[in-house]
């Protein structure tokens, strides 16, 4: 009956770790404040949205 109660505590304790590990990580490191948009043209000229949409497409290949 020991061993078994040993083996309960083993696996929660594993369970636990691999949840609650992640988090502080999260926490203590946080996510950037704010993300840079990059363009690759510039915004003062007018570009058509079929354009944009080919770019786009080339861009995710």
């Amino acid at each position: 009956m020991s061993a078994c109660r040993h083996a309960r505590f083993l696996i929660l304790t594993l369970v636990l770790g691999i949840v609650f590990l992640p988090l502080p990580v999260v926490v203590f490191c946080g996510f950037p404040k704010s993300l840079k948009l990059e363009i690759a043209f510039p915004v003062d000229q007018r570009i058509e949205l079929s354009e944009l949409r080919a770019r786009d497409r080339v861009r995710h290949r």
